[in-house]
């Protein structure tokens, strides 16, 4: 089968996953809704991009994701559950395939549920107390990989899952219901495609972070000056997104990437004069250029987003 990953839909993978259809398509791989015949359940399964399945190094990173992730088994992190490689196009054995194009892929949970980029887009900005319950289940997420030695790199809104819980109510009608279906929304963190592992050798982290960078406007100033990150790189990222939430924008925007890369190493944000207090205070704290400023760890994060929070929070 020739053509870009755009055009798996309709294939079998594995003999066992049935391609349905595009969800998400980006530079390093493409996403697709599929159905998974041995288990008799939708899943979703991210292939390599063409471009990238010819280099060692990217195939490398892409199987680390796979094999770290599928280590973590936490409600507000996306399962992997399989990963492998196949040669395109025919069933015959691996060493009949001379320069034939292979396919490599992970096979994860499927979620039934926007991202929070698409929501921020649909409904612009979030009340405080929806801020404060998803940053809080984002948090949770972020706590139990950093544990794991696992630091994300590439926390955005696209990255970031919404999904109905079985405890909204749907009596009401109207905004309030709307608002309120929004908030009892389930969190989810996905694609840890450029994750940092603690526990590789750092010549070859560093080989790999030179190859891919986080998305610009929600990078961390050590991301953006080159260095090597950690844990509190990520929790730089979701300030960045608390901040958006808020007030429908990100704090630094430019030209280009590298305008905005900047003004991570050298601007402070800006805020409105109606921005919550509670919430500016902890923002301000993530978003400190000085790593060794911010909240030292997402059980930092938590313990102030509980001060802050509704009880169901602070219950947590």
């Amino acid at each position: 089968m020739s053509g870009s990953p755009q055009n798996f839909s309709q294939k079998t993978i594995a003999g066992r996953y049935e391609l349905a259809k595009c969800l998400a398509s980006g530079k390093m791989s493409d996403v697709y809704l599929a159905h998974d015949k041995e288990l008799g359940r939708q899943v979703a399964v991210k292939v390599l991009s063409k471009a990238l399945a010819t280099q060692d190094e990217f195939v490398r990173k892409f199987q680390l994701e796979a094999q770290a992730v599928a280590g973590l088994s936490h409600p507000n992190l996306v399962a992997v559950y399989d990963l492998g490689s196949e040669f395109e196009g025919s069933d015959l054995q691996d060493n009949d395939f001379q320069g034939s194009a292979k396919i490599y892929f992970i096979v994860m949970e499927h979620i039934d549920g926007p991202t929070l980029a698409q929501l921020l887009k649909q409904k612009g900005a979030f009340l405080p107390d929806e801020i404060l319950r998803i940053s809080f289940e984002i948090a949770k997420g972020l706590d139990f990989a950093h544990v794991h030695n696992i630091v994300h790199q590439d926390i955005k809104p696209s990255n970031i899952l919404l999904f109905e819980s079985n405890g909204g109510s749907s009596e009401n009608s109207g905004e309030d219901s709307e608002n309120r279906n929004r908030t009892n929304r389930e969190v989810k963190i996905a694609d840890f495609g450029i994750a940092y592992f603690s526990m590789m050798e750092k010549a070859q982290q560093q080989n790999l972070n030179q190859a891919v960078a986080g998305t610009a406007a929600y990078l961390s100033p050590e991301q953006a000056r080159g260095e090597t990150v950690d844990a509190r790189s990520d929790l730089y990222s979701l300030g960045i997104m608390m901040y958006e939430m808020q007030s429908g924008k990100v704090p630094f925007s430019g030209k280009d990437s590298l305008e905005v890369a900047k003004k991570h190493i050298i601007e402070r944000p800006a805020f409105s004069n109606g921005f919550p207090a509670s919430l500016k205070s902890i923002i301000s704290k993530l978003l400190e250029k000085n790593p060794a400023n911010r909240f030292q760890s997402s059980q930092e994060l938590m313990d102030a987003l509980r001060k802050n929070s509704p009880k169901k929070i602070q219950q947590q």
